[in-house]
């Protein structure tokens, strides 16, 4: 409330860094912003900005309908990694065939693509950033799923399953020995995280794509 007595006439940008951090070690802190937002924020000239690195978390507990917040965004911007072709600028005088081979480990993401050095090889980055016990991207992957999803043993299961090369659905059902209902459950949460995609052939029929598929 204080802060919006200070805010004056003037346009002031105010960005919450990592939201879901805060909601998590203290969650009343939705109810509050919500009264501060209600009574005085509001009618300020005040451009609140909400970010969150957890996209489970900011849809589940900050937009869905049951937060205290529901109804009072204006908008709302999913963040993507950036374009391949800016991938170069991070590492000046990588080959074309290098890159790709960059983009296969970072995904387009500038914390990793920082990781690595534009002055040693693909191969070195690798070993010294990825594969060695204590790099920064070692268990990169397992932390973040960790953080994201609930139950990440069953997760890792079906993720191992794909990367394995069951990539039907029945496939993925016996090689992980889960209920079929749960393992439509686990592979719709990581469609939408965008780990994984659901792909059936462009010659298939309506019928054939609500049974067929790939992931």
């Amino acid at each position: 409330m204080e802060f919006a007595e200070r805010i004056g006439d003037g346009r002031v940008v105010l960005i919450i860094d990592e939201f879901p951090l805060l909601v998590e070690h203290y969650r009343p802190v939705l109810s509050l912003l919500q009264k501060a937002w209600d009574l005085k924020l509001s009618r300020t000239n005040i451009m609140l900005i909400i970010y969150g690195s957890s996209v489970s978390v900011m849809e589940s507990e900050i937009l869905a309908y049951k937060s205290p917040l529901y109804g009072r965004r204006t908008g709302q911007w999913r963040l993507t990694e950036i374009p391949f072709f800016y991938i170069g600028e991070f590492l000046p005088g990588y080959t074309i065939e290098d890159l790709m081979k960059v983009w296969g480990v970072t995904g387009e993401i500038p914390a990793y693509l920082l990781q690595f050095s534009s002055n040693k090889s693909f191969d070195e980055n690798v070993v010294e950033r990825v594969l060695f016990k204590g790099a920064f991207l070692y268990e990169e992957a397992e932390f973040l799923l960790r953080e994201e999803l609930r139950e990440p043993a069953n997760y890792f299961a079906i993720l191992q399953a794909i990367a394995s090369g069951r990539n039907r659905f029945g496939e993925i059902v016996n090689a992980t020995g889960l209920d079929k209902s749960l393992v439509s459950k686990y592979l719709t949460v990581l469609q939408r995280l965008g780990i994984v995609k659901r792909e059936v052939p462009v010659t298939a029929t309506m019928k054939e794509v609500s049974k067929r598929g790939s992931t």
